[in-house]
């Protein structure tokens, strides 16, 4: 996320384009331990380092990556390594190396066809979902913290 936000903002300012504030919306998405100032010259060396006195300020949770694609009954289905709490209902984001979108989780299922309302990491390591749109395999998914 990090790195494909500060490539746009390069590409942006390279192409003469004004900065963009939805940027700084993406990269608060990530896990960080907040911003200092680092080692900006003129930054008193004892506030280089303030990492007591920045919290982090992550918007959204990692939830699940795209580990395969199972073709069913002439639909894909998208299987999903569960790595936090998800309910049905819940909006998630989705990206991919060249997309972002949101999509609403409509319905789990196990790999041995139990419906689920609620997924987990304790609970089930994998479940396939039915996405909107076609995603390749490793799609991250997302959802904004409560």
């Amino acid at each position: 996320t990090i790195a494909k936000t500060y490539r746009r903002a390069i590409d942006d300012m390279e192409a003469g384009k004004p900065f963009n504030p939805d940027l700084l919306k993406e990269v608060s998405k990530t896990s960080n331990r907040g911003y200092i100032p680092g080692f900006i010259p003129d930054i008193p060396q004892e506030k280089a380092q303030d990492y007591q006195s920045t919290g982090s300020k992550q918007t959204y949770e990692f939830v699940g990556i795209i580990r395969n694609i199972i073709k069913k009954d002439d639909k894909k289905l998208y299987e999903m390594e569960v790595k936090g709490r998800l309910e049905t209902g819940d909006i998630c984001e989705l990206m991919t190396p060249n997309d972002q979108f949101e999509a609403e989780m409509k319905q789990f299922t196990t790999i041995d066809g139990e419906i689920l309302q609620t997924v987990h990491p304790g609970q089930a390591k994998n479940v396939l979902i039915e996405l909107p749109k076609e995603v390749p395999v490793s799609t991250i998914l997302r959802k904004q913290k409560a």
